[in-house]
């Protein structure tokens, strides 16, 4: 597959990183909507309990609160042309 896509792309490179970073967590940010979609996740699915989660995403918060929250995401993307 690698080599299928170097030969689209003509030997030029082809992976673009995106990346995204939240140094806060707060409502509207990612990290704040992946806090809070893992904590209903592992509720959902009975990993934890109702409780578990809450004092975990207090724990986030509290870490909020003094500055000590940090989230980095980086997602690659191939890029290839079809050939003619």
């Amino acid at each position: 597959m690698i080599g299928t896509r170097r030969a689209a792309s003509r030997g030029r490179p082809g992976v673009e990183p995106t990346c995204l970073l939240d140094t806060r967590l707060e409502e509207g940010t990612f990290a704040y909507h992946l806090m809070v979609g893992v904590a209903n996740y592992v509720v959902d699915r009975d990993v934890v309990g109702p409780e578990t989660a809450e004092a975990w995403t207090e724990d986030l918060r509290a870490l909020e609160a003094t500055g000590g929250t940090f989230f980095s995401l980086t997602q690659y993307g191939s890029l290839a042309r079809k050939p003619e």
